[in-house]
Protein backbone atom coordinates (compact mmCIF):
# COMPACT_ATOMS: atom_id res chain seq x y z
CA UNK A 1 0.00 0.00 0.00
CA UNK A 2 2.86 2.35 0.91
CA UNK A 3 4.56 1.54 -2.43
CA UNK A 4 1.42 2.48 -4.43
CA UNK A 5 1.00 5.73 -2.46
CA UNK A 6 4.67 6.60 -2.96
CA UNK A 7 4.42 5.83 -6.68
CA UNK A 8 1.34 8.03 -7.05
CA UNK A 9 3.13 10.80 -5.20
CA UNK A 10 6.11 10.63 -7.56
CA UNK A 11 3.77 10.66 -10.59
CA UNK A 12 2.04 13.72 -9.13
CA UNK A 13 5.34 15.56 -8.62
CA UNK A 14 6.50 14.63 -12.10
CA UNK A 15 3.23 15.92 -13.59
CA UNK A 16 3.62 19.25 -11.77
CA UNK A 17 7.21 19.57 -13.00
CA UNK A 18 6.14 18.85 -16.59
CA UNK A 19 3.31 21.41 -16.37
CA UNK A 20 5.70 24.06 -15.04
CA UNK A 21 8.18 23.25 -17.81
CA UNK A 22 5.43 23.45 -20.45
CA UNK A 23 4.18 26.82 -19.15
CA UNK A 24 7.74 28.19 -19.11
CA UNK A 25 8.39 26.93 -22.65
CA UNK A 26 5.08 28.34 -23.87
CA UNK A 27 5.85 31.70 -22.31
CA UNK A 28 9.26 31.77 -23.97
CA UNK A 29 7.73 30.82 -27.33
CA UNK A 30 5.12 33.58 -27.08
CA UNK A 31 7.81 36.07 -26.13
CA UNK A 32 9.97 35.09 -29.09
CA UNK A 33 6.96 35.01 -31.41
CA UNK A 34 6.45 38.75 -31.02
CA UNK A 35 10.14 39.59 -30.77
CA UNK A 36 11.26 41.98 -33.47
CA UNK A 37 13.76 40.78 -36.01
CA UNK A 38 16.40 43.35 -37.00
CA UNK A 39 18.11 43.61 -40.37
CA UNK A 40 20.58 46.00 -41.96
CA UNK A 41 22.30 46.85 -45.24
CA UNK A 42 26.06 46.32 -45.40
CA UNK A 43 27.29 48.28 -48.44
CA UNK A 44 31.05 48.32 -47.97
CA UNK A 45 31.70 44.65 -48.68
CA UNK A 46 35.46 45.15 -48.41
CA UNK A 47 35.19 45.07 -44.59
CA UNK A 48 34.44 41.35 -44.61
CA UNK A 49 37.82 40.85 -46.27
CA UNK A 50 39.88 43.36 -44.29
CA UNK A 51 38.14 43.15 -40.89
CA UNK A 52 35.86 40.12 -40.82
CA UNK A 53 36.18 39.24 -37.15
CA UNK A 54 35.26 42.71 -35.89
CA UNK A 55 32.46 43.01 -38.47
CA UNK A 56 30.88 39.77 -37.23
CA UNK A 57 31.31 40.99 -33.65
CA UNK A 58 29.64 44.33 -34.45
CA UNK A 59 26.68 42.60 -36.11
CA UNK A 60 26.32 40.38 -33.04
CA UNK A 61 26.49 43.38 -30.66
CA UNK A 62 23.82 45.22 -32.69
CA UNK A 63 21.45 42.22 -32.30
CA UNK A 64 21.10 41.97 -36.07
CA UNK A 65 19.23 38.91 -37.39
CA UNK A 66 19.64 39.49 -41.15
CA UNK A 67 22.29 41.23 -43.24
CA UNK A 68 21.74 42.48 -46.79
CA UNK A 69 25.31 42.19 -48.08
CA UNK A 70 26.28 44.16 -51.20
CA UNK A 71 27.72 42.00 -53.96
CA UNK A 72 31.27 42.87 -55.05
CA UNK A 73 33.27 41.08 -57.72
CA UNK A 74 36.41 42.20 -55.85
CA UNK A 75 35.61 39.94 -52.89
CA UNK A 76 36.51 36.27 -53.21
CA UNK A 77 33.92 33.52 -52.87
CA UNK A 78 36.00 32.04 -50.07
CA UNK A 79 35.60 35.27 -48.09
CA UNK A 80 31.84 35.22 -48.65
CA UNK A 81 31.70 31.61 -47.50
CA UNK A 82 33.68 32.28 -44.33
CA UNK A 83 31.59 35.35 -43.49
CA UNK A 84 28.25 33.63 -44.01
CA UNK A 85 29.40 30.58 -42.05
CA UNK A 86 30.55 32.79 -39.15
CA UNK A 87 27.22 34.62 -39.04
CA UNK A 88 25.14 31.47 -39.37
CA UNK A 89 26.80 30.23 -36.17
CA UNK A 90 25.40 33.41 -34.56
CA UNK A 91 21.94 32.72 -36.01
CA UNK A 92 22.24 35.53 -38.58
CA UNK A 93 21.00 35.15 -42.17
CA UNK A 94 22.85 36.81 -45.05
CA UNK A 95 21.16 37.96 -48.27
CA UNK A 96 22.97 38.89 -51.49
CA UNK A 97 22.27 42.57 -52.14
CA UNK A 98 22.46 44.31 -55.49
CA UNK A 99 20.53 46.52 -57.89
CA UNK A 100 20.64 49.86 -59.70
CA UNK A 101 18.00 52.28 -61.05
CA UNK A 102 18.72 51.34 -64.66
CA UNK A 103 18.70 47.57 -64.16
CA UNK A 104 16.60 46.01 -66.91
CA UNK A 105 16.32 49.35 -68.73
CA UNK A 106 19.74 50.38 -70.02
CA UNK A 107 21.99 48.32 -67.73
CA UNK A 108 21.77 44.60 -68.41
CA UNK A 109 25.45 43.77 -67.98
CA UNK A 110 25.81 44.31 -64.21
CA UNK A 111 22.47 42.59 -63.60
CA UNK A 112 23.54 39.52 -65.60
CA UNK A 113 26.95 39.51 -63.91
CA UNK A 114 25.30 39.44 -60.47
CA UNK A 115 22.85 36.69 -61.42
CA UNK A 116 25.58 34.53 -62.98
CA UNK A 117 27.75 34.96 -59.91
CA UNK A 118 24.88 34.19 -57.52
CA UNK A 119 23.93 31.05 -59.44
CA UNK A 120 27.50 29.72 -59.45
CA UNK A 121 28.15 30.68 -55.85
CA UNK A 122 25.02 28.93 -54.49
CA UNK A 123 25.71 25.85 -56.62
CA UNK A 124 29.24 25.49 -55.25
CA UNK A 125 28.71 26.45 -51.58
CA UNK A 126 27.55 23.99 -48.91
CA UNK A 127 24.24 24.84 -47.22
CA UNK A 128 25.77 26.56 -44.17
CA UNK A 129 27.73 28.91 -46.45
CA UNK A 130 24.91 29.81 -48.85
CA UNK A 131 22.99 33.07 -49.02
CA UNK A 132 19.50 32.94 -47.56
CA UNK A 133 18.16 34.75 -50.61
CA UNK A 134 18.42 37.79 -52.89
CA UNK A 135 17.68 41.33 -51.73
CA UNK A 136 17.16 44.02 -54.38
CA UNK A 137 17.66 47.76 -54.11
CA UNK A 138 16.77 49.05 -57.58
CA UNK A 139 14.95 52.40 -57.10
CA UNK A 140 14.00 53.20 -60.74
CA UNK A 141 12.53 56.56 -59.68
CA UNK A 142 16.09 57.88 -59.43
CA UNK A 143 16.35 57.83 -63.22
CA UNK A 144 16.42 61.28 -64.82
CA UNK A 145 13.42 60.54 -67.03
CA UNK A 146 11.23 59.04 -64.29
CA UNK A 147 8.70 61.89 -64.37
CA UNK A 148 8.54 62.14 -68.17
CA UNK A 149 8.47 58.41 -68.89
CA UNK A 150 7.01 56.89 -65.74
CA UNK A 151 4.59 54.42 -67.36
CA UNK A 152 7.27 52.84 -69.54
CA UNK A 153 9.82 52.69 -66.70
CA UNK A 154 7.27 51.03 -64.42
CA UNK A 155 6.48 48.46 -67.12
CA UNK A 156 10.18 47.67 -67.61
CA UNK A 157 10.66 47.51 -63.83
CA UNK A 158 7.81 45.02 -63.50
CA UNK A 159 9.19 42.94 -66.38
CA UNK A 160 12.57 42.83 -64.64
CA UNK A 161 11.01 41.83 -61.31
CA UNK A 162 9.15 38.93 -62.89
CA UNK A 163 12.38 37.71 -64.49
CA UNK A 164 14.14 37.90 -61.13
CA UNK A 165 11.21 36.20 -59.40
CA UNK A 166 11.50 33.31 -61.88
CA UNK A 167 15.27 33.21 -61.35
CA UNK A 168 14.85 32.97 -57.56
CA UNK A 169 12.08 30.35 -57.71
CA UNK A 170 14.13 28.16 -60.03
CA UNK A 171 16.95 28.18 -57.49
CA UNK A 172 14.68 27.62 -54.49
CA UNK A 173 15.70 30.91 -52.89
CA UNK A 174 13.79 33.95 -51.66
CA UNK A 175 13.44 37.35 -53.33
CA UNK A 176 13.11 40.58 -51.38
CA UNK A 177 12.93 44.16 -52.62
CA UNK A 178 13.20 47.66 -51.14
CA UNK A 179 10.27 49.97 -51.88
CA UNK A 180 9.64 53.62 -51.00
CA UNK A 181 6.53 54.20 -48.89
CA UNK A 182 4.93 56.33 -51.63
CA UNK A 183 4.75 53.48 -54.16
CA UNK A 184 1.24 52.89 -52.80
CA UNK A 185 0.22 56.05 -54.68
CA UNK A 186 1.85 55.07 -57.99
CA UNK A 187 -0.73 53.50 -60.34
CA UNK A 188 -0.04 51.17 -63.25
CA UNK A 189 -2.23 49.96 -66.09
CA UNK A 190 -0.51 47.60 -68.52
CA UNK A 191 -0.34 43.94 -69.51
CA UNK A 192 0.48 43.07 -65.88
CA UNK A 193 -2.91 44.38 -64.75
CA UNK A 194 -4.14 47.46 -62.94
CA UNK A 195 -3.44 48.74 -59.46
CA UNK A 196 -0.75 50.34 -57.35
CA UNK A 197 2.90 49.51 -57.63
CA UNK A 198 3.43 48.66 -53.93
CA UNK A 199 0.69 46.05 -53.93
CA UNK A 200 1.97 44.48 -57.15
CA UNK A 201 5.52 44.27 -55.74
CA UNK A 202 4.23 42.71 -52.52
CA UNK A 203 2.32 40.11 -54.55
CA UNK A 204 5.30 39.24 -56.73
CA UNK A 205 8.13 38.99 -54.19
CA UNK A 206 8.64 36.99 -51.00
CA UNK A 207 9.38 40.00 -48.83
CA UNK A 208 9.26 43.77 -49.17
CA UNK A 209 11.12 46.33 -47.11
CA UNK A 210 9.35 49.70 -46.86
CA UNK A 211 11.73 52.62 -46.75
CA UNK A 212 9.57 54.48 -44.22
CA UNK A 213 12.16 57.15 -43.70
CA UNK A 214 10.85 59.38 -40.94
CA UNK A 215 12.28 59.99 -37.45
CA UNK A 216 8.95 59.85 -35.62
CA UNK A 217 6.55 56.91 -35.39
CA UNK A 218 3.16 58.45 -34.68
CA UNK A 219 1.07 61.22 -36.19
CA UNK A 220 0.49 62.45 -39.71
CA UNK A 221 3.30 61.50 -42.11
CA UNK A 222 5.00 59.42 -39.40
CA UNK A 223 6.46 55.94 -39.82
CA UNK A 224 3.19 54.20 -38.95
CA UNK A 225 1.05 56.50 -41.11
CA UNK A 226 3.16 55.99 -44.24
CA UNK A 227 3.53 52.20 -43.77
CA UNK A 228 0.02 51.04 -42.92
CA UNK A 229 -1.27 50.54 -46.45
CA UNK A 230 1.67 48.29 -47.33
CA UNK A 231 1.35 46.35 -44.08
CA UNK A 232 -2.35 45.76 -44.81
CA UNK A 233 -1.60 44.53 -48.33
CA UNK A 234 1.19 42.24 -47.10
CA UNK A 235 -1.18 40.75 -44.53
CA UNK A 236 -3.81 40.14 -47.22
CA UNK A 237 -1.23 38.39 -49.41
CA UNK A 238 0.34 36.51 -46.46
CA UNK A 239 3.74 38.01 -47.33
CA UNK A 240 6.57 39.22 -45.11
CA UNK A 241 7.06 42.95 -44.77
CA UNK A 242 9.76 44.87 -42.94
CA UNK A 243 9.77 48.55 -41.98
CA UNK A 244 13.06 50.33 -42.64
CA UNK A 245 14.39 53.37 -40.79
CA UNK A 246 17.17 55.73 -41.81
CA UNK A 247 20.13 56.63 -39.56
CA UNK A 248 22.46 58.18 -42.12
CA UNK A 249 22.77 61.93 -42.61
CA UNK A 250 20.13 63.32 -45.00
CA UNK A 251 19.35 66.80 -46.36
CA UNK A 252 15.98 66.84 -44.58
CA UNK A 253 16.24 66.19 -40.83
CA UNK A 254 12.79 64.61 -40.40
CA UNK A 255 13.80 61.72 -42.67
CA UNK A 256 16.61 60.33 -40.52
CA UNK A 257 17.50 59.50 -36.92
CA UNK A 258 21.00 60.79 -37.63
CA UNK A 259 20.69 63.62 -35.10
CA UNK A 260 18.60 61.59 -32.63
CA UNK A 261 20.06 59.66 -29.70
CA UNK A 262 19.73 55.90 -29.17
CA UNK A 263 16.92 56.35 -26.62
CA UNK A 264 14.80 58.21 -29.18
CA UNK A 265 15.47 55.61 -31.87
CA UNK A 266 14.60 52.75 -29.51
CA UNK A 267 11.48 54.55 -28.31
CA UNK A 268 10.14 55.19 -31.82
CA UNK A 269 10.87 51.59 -32.83
CA UNK A 270 8.86 50.42 -29.80
CA UNK A 271 5.91 52.59 -30.88
CA UNK A 272 6.02 50.89 -34.29
CA UNK A 273 6.27 47.42 -32.71
CA UNK A 274 3.41 48.10 -30.30
CA UNK A 275 1.20 49.42 -33.09
CA UNK A 276 1.64 46.46 -35.43
CA UNK A 277 1.88 43.77 -32.72
CA UNK A 278 3.57 41.05 -34.78
CA UNK A 279 2.05 42.01 -38.15
CA UNK A 280 5.47 42.97 -39.53
CA UNK A 281 8.49 40.72 -40.06
CA UNK A 282 10.83 43.18 -38.39
CA UNK A 283 12.71 46.47 -38.48
CA UNK A 284 15.52 47.25 -40.93
CA UNK A 285 18.12 49.87 -40.03
CA UNK A 286 19.91 51.73 -42.80
CA UNK A 287 22.78 51.18 -42.61
CA UNK A 288 25.38 48.98 -40.89
CA UNK A 289 28.06 51.60 -41.52
CA UNK A 290 25.97 54.35 -39.94
CA UNK A 291 24.96 52.24 -36.94
CA UNK A 292 28.59 51.26 -36.36
CA UNK A 293 29.59 54.94 -36.22
CA UNK A 294 26.79 55.62 -33.73
CA UNK A 295 28.05 52.87 -31.43
CA UNK A 296 31.65 54.12 -31.38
Amino acid sequence: MFFISSFKSKICILSVVLIIFFIAALGKWLLNKDATSYSTWLWDTSVIETDMERTVESIHNMNIDSVYLQYSSKVSNETYRNFISSLQKEGVDVYALDGAPDWGITDHESKDQFLDWFHNYQADAPLHEQFKGIHLDIEPYLLENWEANQEEIIYQFQTLLLQLKNFAENRNTSLGVDIPFWFDEIPFDNKYGQGYLSQWLIQNTDETTIMAYRNFAEGKNGIIDISTQEVDWAEQENKKITIALETEKTPEEHISFYNKNKHTLDSEIKHVQDHYKGRIAGIAIHSFESMKKRSQ
